[in-house]
């Protein structure tokens, strides 16, 4: 290279910018071309477990290739201390520097709650039943954070659950309205983050009016979805599955860093206190027995827990309930008044009652 060339080019690399602001889109756009594609080829197979599992592997080798080597996607099943086991997840994207599977088969393992830091299904058409059946997939895997009836707010954000789907055969404006109104009953933090539909767009938590691709506004799912569709311009199939997998990541690495690693013996010791704890409680009933009752109120379609309470003096019995009750917002007061109608008692939460017949004062039990 001759001297007047070199210094020319040294000129170029220091007040050019070799950019290509449509590198990453156009990179992703042919990946999504080609599961299109494949989704279109696939019409072919027909078994419909050899199909599922066909076009699963395809989106699991597109999420091994673009998150963070770090994590392991595994598929299985998560497990929490309590011995509650999840609906079986397609991905489940694990920290192992967090804690290797409880147990293993050759294929699926068996995952602690604590080293779960997302889930991703896999649909190949997301119609209304499929999404039911997606979203019980999510209750009983974010459930495993929450043990009991209880929401614990510090745990809100632990894990990510998307969805991804290649099609769906119901209109974006009815999906939409039948997703909205299948949130009714479902706790906010037991619902799913995103749900990717390859021919239609992403769904993202609405917050008032707005949807925001921050991850903290992405990782609370306060009110209903809004669409992003894929045909608002050229780019935006690509663009949103950018943000969906960004947002993944982001979750990732956040979470990674603020968790302890898993304490197994728990599993071991939990489990043998709940075996000795009901073994105990059917063995004995003694005077001013005190028990936890689970019912399900058929007129709210709600699983709820309340306390039978005996004064210790005079044996009057009381009802108690807890107010952090496991439904929504709306759900929460639809059921807040059937108790007030029932004659049950907010639970106090010094966990110190004052009887109204005899006026002695003593602790709840809340067994």
């Amino acid at each position: 290279m001759k001297k007047s060339d070199f210094q020319k080019q040294v000129h170029q690399h220091l007040y050019h910018e070799n950019s290509n602001p449509n590198f990453m889109v156009s990179w992703y756009q042919k990946i999504l071309m080609q599961l299109k594609v494949i989704k279109d080829a696939s019409k072919h197979i027909k078994h419909a477990r050899h199909l599922g599992d066909f076009l699963e592997d395809q989106v699991v080798s597109v999420f091994n290739e673009v998150i963070p080597k770090k994590f392991s996607l595994e598929k299985g099943f998560a497990i929490n201390r309590h011995t509650s086991i999840s609906k079986e997840q397609d991905i489940l994207i694990v920290d192992t520097s967090l804690g290797s599977p409880i147990c293993t088969t050759d294929t699926i393992g068996y995952h602690p709650i604590e080293s779960v830091l997302a889930s991703i299904e896999i649909k190949s058409n997301l119609n209304l039943a499929e999404l039911r059946k997606s979203l019980l997939s999510c209750i009983s895997i974010k459930k495993l954070n929450h043990p009991g009836f209880t929401i614990y707010p510090e745990h809100e954000k632990d894990l990510m659950y998307a969805i991804f789907a290649y099609s769906s055969s119901n209109k974006s404006t009815n999906f939409e309205k039948e997703l909205n109104e299948m949130l009714i009953d479902i706790p906010e933090a037991l619902r799913p983050n995103m749900i990717f539909i390859l021919d239609k767009g992403l769904y993202l938590p609405e917050h008032g009016e707005y949807v925001y691709t921050r991850l903290d506004k992405i990782q609370c799912v306060s009110d209903k979805y809004q669409l992003i569709p894929n045909d608002m311009n050229q780019n935006a199939d690509a663009e949103n599955f950018i943000l969906m997998v960004a947002t993944i990541i982001a979750h990732l690495f956040e979470q990674s860093k603020s968790r302890e690693p898993v304490n197994y013996s728990s599993y071991l010791f939990t489990a043998q206190r709940w075996l000795k704890f009901f073994e105990e409680k059917e063995a004995k009933s003694p005077k001013g027995v005190r028990s936890s009752l689970v019912s399900w109120d058929e007129k709210l379609g709600q699983l709820f827990t309340i306390y039978d309470e005996k004064c210790p003096v005079c044996e009057h019995e009381y009802m108690f309930y807890p107010t952090d009750i496991l439904t929504s917002k709306k759900g929460k007061e639809a059921l807040l008044q059937q108790y007030h109608n029932k004659g049950f008692i907010p639970l106090p939460k010094s966990k110190e009652f004052e009887c109204q017949q005899c006026n002695h004062q003593f602790s709840l039990s809340l067994e």
